[in-house]
């Protein structure tokens, strides 16, 4: 691989590195108790970077020196004295699983069209949504939907992962003839092949266009430029197509969920002035919401989840003087004054 290739390679795994498994893996990384999962999850990250670091050694020689007597050479004491004396990485193939590297490449390339369909729709990303269409190429891929659906229903805030085959598909195709190539062409016969074009499965043509294949319709023969294909998202979803795979969000909002979505709001702004109040990520806090009633009842529906989000021992409905921290914010369209106190 040329050294240019082999650096596109590396950036790849880096952005996969950091905006997937370490992004994915916070509650992991953040756990109180340091259980077996824990332990896993940074053994799992500190191999993958002191490995990164042998293989970019020869590019940057420096950063990887750097970085190498931070992680090994400080906490190992037979670890070689430089990182250009160390060890080339040797592939262990035993440890290859082409299914679980395949499935989680799937969750990221549906999840990213999955928030491109989101976006479109302009809901907030807090706002939980009933569900998640979704279509890709192959029967292997269908059979990687239950593995990655957990991940899908976490990356998008949605509470259902669904095969669109089992819908008819989240597409509406329709296939015209191209009339400026095929007028010419075949003149007083276009009115047949309009009408061959309305009997045929509008999926398989498409599906031969897109391949570059000819087009068989009776009695004429078309090549793909010669017809035209037009799709629209079904009616009440929001749709995001590349490459053969599709996404597609369900944009109507039922009561429940725009309550949970009130919430999900609500614990964001409370995570804000967590931040601005200097607190580190495990402190607990007790919390104080003034508001009017329209916040308080799903505040109050939500307390469990609320308190988990935010490391909140306590709630407390009713302005709190003296507090430190403390703000006016708005919470789609409510005004509540929120405080926060460090518990204990």
């Amino acid at each position: 691989m040329a050294a240019d290739g082999g650096m596109r390679a590396v950036e790849e795994f880096i952005d996969g590195l950091s905006n997937w498994y370490v992004r994915r893996s916070r509650r992991r990384f953040w756990r109180s108790e340091s259980d077996a999962d824990k332990q896993a999850a940074y053994a799992t990250l500190y191999t993958a970077l002191t490995t990164l670091t042998r293989l970019l050694a020869p590019v940057t020689p420096f950063l990887s020196e750097q970085v190498y007597r931070n992680l090994e050479a400080r906490v190992d004491a037979d670890a070689p004295d430089s990182v250009h004396l160390s060890d080339w990485p040797v592939v262990d193939e035993s440890a290859i699983d082409d299914d679980l590297s395949d499935s989680v490449n799937l969750a990221r390339r549906l999840a990213s069209l999955g928030r491109s369909a989101r976006a479109s729709s302009r809901l907030k990303v807090r706002q939980p949504l009933a569900e998640l269409l979704v279509d890709v190429r192959t029967d292997r891929e269908r059979s990687f939907l239950p593995l990655i659906e957990d991940q899908l229903r976490e990356e998008l805030n949605v509470k259902a992962v669904i095969d669109a085959r089992g819908q008819g598909g989240l597409l509406n195709l329709s296939v015209k003839p191209n009339l400026p190539v095929l007028g010419p062409k075949y003149g007083r016969a276009l009115q047949k092949i309009r009408t061959a074009l309305v009997e045929a499965d509008p999926d398989q043509l498409a599906g031969a266009s897109e391949r570059g294949e000819q087009i068989s319709l009776g009695d004429f023969t078309l090549e793909p430029d010669e017809i035209l294909i037009e799709s629209t998202g079904l009616e009440g979803y929001a749709v995001s197509v590349e490459a053969g795979y599709a996404a597609g969000v369900r944009t109507e909002l039922t009561p429940e969920l725009e309550t949970e979505g009130t919430v999900r709001e609500f614990v964001h702004h409370v995570q804000n002035l967590r931040k601005s109040a200097g607190l580190e990520i495990a402190d607990r806090i007790n919390l104080y919401v003034d508001a009017p009633e329209e916040l308080i009842v799903p505040m109050r529906e939500y307390e469990d989840y609320v308190c988990a989000e935010t490391l909140a021992d306590t709630v407390n409905y009713e302005r709190a003087p003296g507090i430190a921290h403390a703000e006016d914010t708005d919470v789609n369209g409510v005004t509540a004054n929120l405080g926060i106190s460090k518990s204990g």
